[in-house]
């Protein structure tokens, strides 16, 4: 990869929403401290008809706000890709927080002809069953990759790989990976982003880490996503409500 794409190159910060008026104020604070030492980066919000704040906190700051007609997280994710601007794409949630060198370090995975990839998680909790969490979404042997990570990629690996499916509601960071994997390397890289523990909060540690674990081994035995979903809603007893 040439140095000057390196030197140049924008980072589209995506960030798909619905209701997120507890959590966005924290990232978006965050996202404009650490902003400020690049200035080749810009952050998009993607609402998909929130009927919370989320659309009046988003004014506040140096963001794009764009109206989803579709509450979808994959459709939402694509069309903040196609409105941006930069070179590389980095999809974030709302209840995640980046690390400090998240700019730097994805760079320098481009750089190194690594044009795709995430980083590693740590939970906002201590609670041991969380760590484990952790560590299993972190291992390199994982064959699976989460939206929590935060995925980053070239807008031309993004556009080869046809983006995301949107008929995946749940998974779909996982099953954009494993087509981005067919065609690109993909980097997992050492810096750690601090995840919100607000689902095992609310559904239970073991029930969530259960349901997570019946839908990772359907994705790999080949389910399709309403199996998935339908599965993930049962074990969870959670309705269809994004974020999943």
């Amino acid at each position: 990869m040439e140095k000057d794409f390196l030197l140049n190159s924008k980072i589209s910060v995506i960030i798909p929403v619905y209701n997120e008026e507890n959590f966005l104020p924290i990232l978006l604070e965050r996202l404009d401290s650490l902003n400020r030492k690049d200035e080749n980066l810009e952050i998009i919000v993607v609402d998909g008809k929130s009927t919370d704040n989320s659309k009046q906190i988003v004014s506040q700051y140096r963001v794009t706000l764009i109206d989803s007609p579709v509450q979808s997280r994959a459709f939402q994710c694509n069309l903040g890709a196609k409105f941006s601007n930069g070179k590389i794409l980095f999809f974030l949630h709302a209840d995640c927080l980046p690390p400090e060198d998240y700019f730097q370090a994805i760079r320098s995975s481009v750089e190194e002809g690594k044009p795709a990839g995430c980083f590693r998680i740590r939970y906002d909790s201590k609670k041991c069953w969380l760590k484990l969490n952790a560590v299993y979404k972190d291992r390199n042997l994982n064959l699976l990759r989460f939206g929590d990570q935060g995925l980053f990629v070239t807008t031309e690996i993004f556009s080869k790989c046809g983006g995301f499916q949107e008929d995946w509601n749940l998974m779909e960071d996982s099953e954009i990976v494993r087509r981005i994997r067919k065609i690109s390397s993909f980097n997992v890289l050492d810096s750690c982003i601090i995840v919100s523990s607000r689902k095992f909060a609310e559904i239970g540690i073991l029930k969530l880490q259960f349901s997570y674990f019946i839908c990772s081994l359907l994705f790999i035995l080949g389910a399709g996503p309403n199996l998935i979903e339908k599965s993930y809603r049962i074990l969870t007893k959670k309705k269809k409500e994004f974020p999943s």
